[in-house]
Order: C-alpha cells, then structure tokens, then sequence
C-alpha cells in the first residue's frame, strides 16, 4: 500500500502521531553530534510551531517520536519541518547535500498510520 494511510493522516491536526522516520538507505547512520542536532531541530520546530511532543527515541538510522499537532497544524507540516532543518544542519557538518530522509513516515511495520488518542 506504500506510505499513505486511508485515514487520510497528512490533513490530520488535534490528534496524537506515533512517527517513525527512517534515513536513506544510502546515507549513513548519525553520530551522537547529529542525535544532538536533530533534537535540537526538534524543539526549535516545537516552539515555532506549538506542537505538543509526548515522547521520542532515536537509533542509528531511525528515529520514533509521538505529536500533537494542533489545529490548524497537519502532522504533515511537522514533519517537513523537522525533516527539512535536520537535513540541512546535518549536510552542512557532513560537508554533503542532497535527501537525508526516506520522504514518507510510516507509523507501523503494514505502512497504516497509528493515531494516539489522548487520555483526558
């Protein structure tokens, strides 16, 4: 089915995501410098954007994390953002360009998006 949902997740706001996110299979694995910038990437996106972060994990070449992102935000828009300051921090110490990332987000092993309803 490829890496889009039916539950049509990229338009999704005011619900919780579990991400995974995973590096080309032709770049590298991250150093724990590049750990530091990517979750350094992350909370200046959080405090732009006002999405909430429950928690994340970072692996070699992977990395899960869990969002809320609120209305008018789509989880889409997060991601991008992320993905797209992360790239080029991480490009410019590696003195490389080009995509870092694998362009979908799949949440789970059958590509289907898992939604994370908050507990009130």
């Amino acid at each position: 089915m490829g890496c889009m949902s039916r539950l049509r997740r990229l338009v999704v706001s005011d619900r919780w995501f579990f991400i995974f996110c995973r590096l080309l299979p032709r770049r590298r694995i991250l150093s724990p410098f590049e750990f530091a910038i990517l979750a350094q990437v992350i909370q200046e996106r959080r405090a732009e954007h006002k999405f909430l972060l429950t928690a994340w994990v970072f692996l070699p070449d992977h990395w899960h994390a869990i969002f809320y992102p609120p209305h008018p935000l789509a989880i889409s828009r997060v991601m991008e953002a992320i993905k797209d300051g992360a790239t080029k921090r991480i490009n410019r110490t590696r003195q490389e360009a080009g995509i870092l990332w694998q362009p979908c987000f799949p949440s789970t092993r059958s590509g289907q998006a898992l939604i994370v309803r908050s507990v009130q």
